[in-house]
This record gives structure tokens, sequence and C-alpha cells, in this order.
């Protein structure tokens, strides 16, 4: 298990987006609820910041899931759960 700090930088992954890209950290420019962050999106992009939300699950569950939640920004699909051994410390 990794042990992540809050405020901490993000472990590096390589996920499938519900969009059938391919997204790693490093594609991104960043370091609640699905939903909460659907609506604070734009503040998000205001502050230049990216927002990705990693589901357990296959590609398929992550574009339905973004679908059924009208989600603006990217779901990745980590259907192993390599993300998922982490605890926020």
């Amino acid at each position: 298990m990794v042990n992540i700090r809050i405020n901490s930088p993000c472990p590096e992954f390589d996920l499938a987006a519900s969009t059938g890209q391919r997204v790693a950290l490093t594609d991104t420019h960043s370091k609640a609820h699905a939903s909460q962050l659907g609506w604070l999106f734009p503040q998000f992009k205001t502050a230049d910041c990216e927002v990705a939300l990693i589901l357990g699950d296959s590609v398929e569950k992550a574009q339905l899931y973004a679908q059924i939640l009208h989600l603006p920004f990217l779901v990745l699909a980590d259907p192993e759960r390599a993300m998922y051994p982490f605890e926020l410390i």
C-alpha cells in the first residue's frame, strides 16, 4: 500500500478514459463526489486545474458513469484497481 499525504503529488498512473483515450498523470497539469466535482468544474477550470475521476471498473462503465452524471471531465477506467491500494494520511 502506498501512503499519500493530502496536498502531496499524485502517484503516476496510465489508465483508459471514458472517451477511449489513454491518460497518464504526466498528461495532466494538476494535482468529493463526482457530481460535486461536476458542479465545481467551472471554478477548477478558472483556477487552471485539471479534473479527472478514477473509477475502479471497465471503460464501458466509465463511459456510462460519465454520461449518467453529465460529467464535464474525464472518467478514467482502472479495472485492475491499480490506483486503489493507497490511503490518504
